[in-house]
């Protein structure tokens, strides 16, 4: 399983890709004399993992039972 995690992040680092939130995918971010520029709302990616590498071990947990 961990393999498979690993994998992942290596495909999404060597290809320069990120994880961004689909619901909320631009942050506004306020700048000098009041202007406002976007930037990509990218998630953490230890936390995108940590949850990936979670959903697999409850995935394999529900097939043993």
């Amino acid at each position: 399983m961990l393999n498979l995690v690993e994998m992942i992040q290596k495909v999404l680092e060597s290809n320069s890709w990120g994880v961004y939130y689909k619901v909320d995918p631009l942050e506004r971010v306020k700048a000098q004399e009041g202007m406002t520029f976007y930037k990509i709302n990218e998630i953490n990616p230890s936390d995108f993992f940590e949850a990936l590498e979670k959903a697999i071990k409850e995935s394999l947990e529900n097939k043993e039972e």
